[in-house]
C-alpha cells in the first residue's frame, strides 16, 4: 500500500467518501444516448415502455419521442429522484413486491443488467411478459451477462 491510502480492510468510509462513490457509479451506470438509440430502434414504435432498473432514467431522457412514456422501476431512492425528471420513476423493491402494472399495459420491457443482482431472476420474468401487449406486437429486451459458477 503506498503512503497516504487508506486501508480498506481497517478504514471505515465516511458517508461523503460512500456519497461520492454512488455518484460515481450512477454516472458510469447511465446509459449514453447512442445506447438508448439502439434500444428504441430494436422495439420499434412504442407508447409505453417498462424501464426495470431504470437508474437515474436514461430511457426516458434520450427517448426518441416526447409522446413515448417510460415506466422506470429502480431501489435506489436517489437514482429514483432523479430519474423521476425524464420518466414515471417509482422506488421499487423487484424481489418482494410483484409488479404494480396491469397486463398488457406495456409495449415493451428493458431489464438492463439487473436480473444477475436477483435471487430469484426468473419470477421477474414470468411477471413481465402477461404485462406486454402482444397485439400492438410486444418487445422485450434482457440485457445480462452470464452468470459463472
Amino acid at each position: 500500500m503506498k503512503k497516504g491510502e487508506l486501508d480498506p480492510k481497517t478504514h471505515t468510509p465516511t458517508w461523503q467518501e460512500l456519497l461520492v462513490g454512488k455518484l460515481r457509479y450512477f454516472g458510469s451506470r447511465d446509459l449514453k444516448a447512442s445506447q438508448v438509440d439502439f434500444y428504441f430502434h430494436h422495439f420499434g414504435k412504442v407508447k409505453k415502455l417498462l424501464d426495470l432498473g431504470s437508474g437515474t432514467g436514461s430511457m426516458g431522457k434520450y427517448k426518441p419521442d416526447s409522446d413515448i412514456e417510460v415506466f422506470g422501476l429502480d431501489n435506489d431512492p436517489r437514482a429514483v429522484k432523479q430519474a423521476n425528471h425524464y420518466e414515471k420513476a417509482q422506488l421499487y423493491d423487484l424481489e418482494r413486491r410483484k409488479l404494480p402494472f396491469p397486463d398488457g399495459f406495456f409495449c415493451a420491457a428493458l431489464a438492463k443488467d439487473i436480473l444477475e443482482h436477483l435471487v430469484r431472476p426468473k419470477v421477474l420474468v414470468q411477471e413481465i411478459f402477461p404485462l406486454l401487449d402482444y397485439l400492438y406486437g410486444s418487445s422485450f429486451e434482457i440485457k445480462a451477462y452470464k452468470l459463472s459458477g
